[in-house]
């Protein structure tokens, strides 16, 4: 008697399973891409949290006093990001403290993307603006409640103390920026909505104004400590009650506008 012989698939019958698996892989890649927008989402909040942690321990460091968002120096060294890190923008120590945020530069050009201020949800890598990149880092200080130091720009130059907030859970800090060549958030417009949705607005400065918004959510940090993603209309709906303008409402809030020593 012959043994029997091991039925093998056909052409057809491969094809099919190929066709089946498919199917199943492309049912499996919508849900696989929102778990990973979410994780990301949530490395992002962390992140936030832990510049909010750095800069409480600045503000113990120098007798109460918020981390200005560009300090009297230099701006590639003395900007908050350096300040807190104790890192220039060309990846050399600064010679000062750092308060547990990891940064290693952003004009080194080579695998400086990465630490506490790098986003994952952000495809634009740290670098020189004239390329399209960002000077600074994906997220920007909130200049109304940090000040501008000696800065000669415009816009606020106030340093403040801890004292200067009335309500921590409401100040903003920082928060996920769309300007590359800028270490400052000074309006709604400016935060990168990237999180829930892309944020395909080119990050030069002037070209953000002129394009819709997202519906995606901007990741937060706030004085308080706690972290929080917000859409633009959430930023543009909150009830200041000493700015009526609501693009820049949000970022006026929760602290004593008047407070402060001009540098």
């Amino acid at each position: 008697m012959m043994p029997d012989r091991k039925k093998q698939f056909t052409l057809t019958e491969l094809m099919l399973v190929v066709a089946v698996l498919a199917i199943f892989a492309g049912l499996q890649l919508p849900l696989w891409s929102s778990v990973r927008e979410k994780a990301d989402a949530a490395s992002c909040l962390e992140q936030h949290k832990q510049i909010g942690v750095a800069q409480a321990l600045y503000s113990g460091d120098q007798a109460g006093w918020l981390v200005p968002a560009m300090g009297a120096g230099p701006a590639h060294s003395d900007s908050w990001v350096s300040l807190l890190s104790g890192v220039c923008l060309d990846g050399a120590p600064r010679g000062s403290a750092n308060y547990g945020v990891v940064f290693y530069g952003t004009t080194l050009e080579k695998n400086a993307t990465r630490g506490t201020f790098a986003c994952d949800r952000e495809t634009v890598p740290f670098g020189w603006p004239g390329k399209g990149h960002y000077y600074y880092t994906h997220i920007g200080a909130n200049v109304y409640l940090l000040g501008n130091g000696s800065d000669p720009g415009t816009g606020p130059r106030l340093w403040r103390k801890t004292t200067a907030i009335r309500r921590p859970a409401d100040a903003i800090v920082a928060g996920d920026s769309k300007l590359s060549n800028s270490y400052a958030l000074t309006g709604a417009y400016e935060f990168a909505y990237r999180h829930g949705a892309t944020d395909s607005r080119s990050v030069a400065a002037g070209n953000i104004y002129k394009s819709p918004v997202p519906p995606g959510g901007a990741n937060l940090i706030y004085a308080d400590g706690h972290a929080a993603t917000r859409t633009f209309a959430e930023l543009c709906a909150v009830k200041n009650p000493e700015m009526k303008d609501p693009v820049t409402a949000a970022l006026q809030n929760g602290f004593d506008r008047k407070a402060g020593v001009l540098k």
